[in-house]
């Protein structure tokens, strides 16, 4: 193929320009010259480029400049494309804006070329007054808008976080056009009748936790209760327990009232009340037979040992013991049952 077969084929179809530097600037003259419409975006501000904006602006390019590009869009929607951006950048998608807001002459123009749908001569949500649509590319040279799996990915994105896509419409689908419309409610009528849609809510991403930072933030809320003071209610038992053993608190003599009581807590709890009413404690099960015995306390051996010779504390299935999981009012009660039923015998 010929260089002038491959710009007869590019004839009536938009391509974008990424930089309007020294080395780009003749490609987009040739370009706009064979009758494509050029989209050139550039970081540089207007004032910077000098005279070979309007030169290009001439030949029939469209510029996007300078680093405010989404300033003409509506406050709300261009926080919200700016987040698209940033989540589909996470995903290593690379989005440039190409288009915000476009005149009535522009516009008018689109629709003659067949770049918008037919009739659509005035615009409505791409309008300077609206600024409630924009279009995007790929942001890689020579492949702007030939990869359909990134448009597709991107419309995920953009729909997402709210945004109505434009290559979900059936007539005339437009992959690179994004717009707020509450969701579909407003119609471009209505947007060139200058009734917009309310604003727009601002995407806020659901955060996730990994297991560890939820253990993490468990432990310090049972650290922060056990050094809570315990309420007046309880004083009266708090002190028959203490004084005849039943709780004799952590290393550092810390009761830990305000905390929930594990599996090998009640059990210990159980083993010094039978203690305490002369009961024979010298039956004890075997803990070998659990995979995760090795994760009771020192101090609650004997007692867990006991508990399960006693058939007060059962496994939880899979040979699972659980020795500090939390013992749940159902656990408690049933330990309590079996309790009064051997103690009875």
């Amino acid at each position: 193929m010929t260089i002038q077969d491959y710009l007869a084929s590019l004839r009536g179809k938009t391509a974008a320009v990424l930089g309007i530097g020294v080395s780009n600037t003749p490609l987009i003259e040739l370009l706009c010259r064979s009758g494509v419409q050029v989209i050139a975006c550039d970081k540089k501000s207007r004032e910077a480029l000098g005279e070979r904006a309007p030169q290009l602006e001439a030949l029939g390019a469209q510029l996007h400049l300078g680093e405010a590009y989404l300033d003409d869009l509506r406050a709300d929607v261009a926080a919200n494309c700016r987040t698209m951006i940033a989540l589909a950048e996470r995903e290593g998608l690379r989005v440039l804006v190409t288009e915000t807001v476009r005149d009535g002459a522009y516009q008018k123009m689109l629709a003659e070329k067949g770049y918008a749908a037919a009739g659509a001569v005035t615009p409505s949500f791409h309008a300077e007054h609206a600024g409630l649509a924009f279009d995007v590319c790929k942001n890689e040279a020579g492949h702007a808008y030939d990869d359909p799996a990134f448009f597709a990915r991107v419309g995920e994105i953009g729909k997402m976080i709210g945004f109505s896509w434009g290559g979900d419409w059936g007539k005339f689908p437009d992959r690179p056009h994004f717009q707020w419309d509450a969701g579909g409610s407003y119609t471009s009528a209505m947007v060139r009748a200058k009734r917009y849609p309310p604003p727009m809510p601002r995407f806020e991403e659901e955060e996730t936790m990994t297991q560890e930072q939820f253990n993490t933030l468990m432990e310090g809320y049972w650290r922060s209760l056990a050094q809570r003071e315990p309420a007046d209610w309880s004083a009266e038992a708090r002190e028959w327990a203490e004084k005849n053993g039943l709780i004799v608190g952590d290393g550092n003599g810390n009761k830990q009232y305000r905390s929930f009581v594990t599996r090998e807590q009640l059990a210990a709890i159980l083993y010094r009340y039978a203690q305490y009413k002369g009961m024979d404690v010298s039956v004890k099960g075997e803990l070998s037979g659990f995979t995760d015995a090795g994760k009771a306390s020192a101090y609650a051996r004997e007692p867990l040992g006991w508990a399960v010779g006693q058939g007060i504390l059962n496994g939880k299935g899979g040979g699972i013991l659980d020795p500090r999981g939390q013992a749940t009012r159902a656990e408690t009660a049933a330990m309590l049952q079996r309790f009064r039923q051997e103690t009875a015998n």
